[in-house]
C-alpha cells in the first residue's frame, strides 16, 4: 500500500468517522465536542496532544482537520458511542461513493468541456468498484 493511501486510511474526516457510528459529520462533530476532543469547530489541544487530530489545511488556506481513525473511534467508544457492524459501515461507504458519483455525473452533464472523456473515465472508475469479492456479492 502506498504511503498516501495508508495516510488516507489512518487520518479521516468527520464524515468517515460518522459512518462508523451511523452518524452525519455534523453529529459526529457534536459527539467529539461532548467527549472533549473538539471545540469551536476544531480539535482541542488534548486531541492534538493525544495524537487523535492532525491539522491538514486545504491548498487555499482553509482550515481542515483529520482524525486518527482508530484512536478517535476508541475515544468515542470510551465516551459511550457504539459502532455499526462492519458490513453496515462498508455499505454506507459505498452509498456515499455512489452519491458523489451521481453528483459528478450531473455536474458533467451540464458541462461542455470534454464531457465525453470525463464521462468515459467516470464510468470506468465506477466499474472498478464492482469487481467480484470473496463473498461473490459483486461489491468490493
Amino acid at each position: 500500500m502506498s504511503k498516501k493511501k495508508n495516510w488516507a486510511k489512518t487520518w479521516v474526516n468527520q464524515g468517515a468517522l460518522g459512518r462508523e457510528f451511523g452518524l452525519s459529520a455534523v453529529m459526529i462533530g457534536r459527539k467529539l465536542e461532548e467527549a472533549g476532543l473538539r471545540e469551536d469547530r476544531q480539535p482541542t489541544q488534548a486531541a492534538f496532544d493525544g495524537g487523535l487530530a492532525h491539522a491538514a489545511p486545504l491548498a487555499n488556506g482553509v482550515p481542515n482537520f483529520r482524525w486518527h481513525k482508530q484512536k478517535t473511534i476508541a475515544a468515542l467508544e470510551e465516551a459511550g458511542l457504539t459502532r455499526r457492524p462492519a458490513d453496515e459501515v462498508q455499505a454506507a461507504g459505498l452509498d456515499a461513493e455512489a452519491r458523489e458519483t451521481a453528483k459528478e455525473i450531473l455536474r458533467l452533464e451540464d458541462s461542455d468541456d470534454g464531457m465525453d472523456q470525463k464521462m468515459a473515465y467516470l464510468l470506468w472508475a465506477c466499474g472498478a468498484c464492482w469487481n467480484t469479492n470473496a463473498t461473490g456479492t459483486g461489491v468490493t
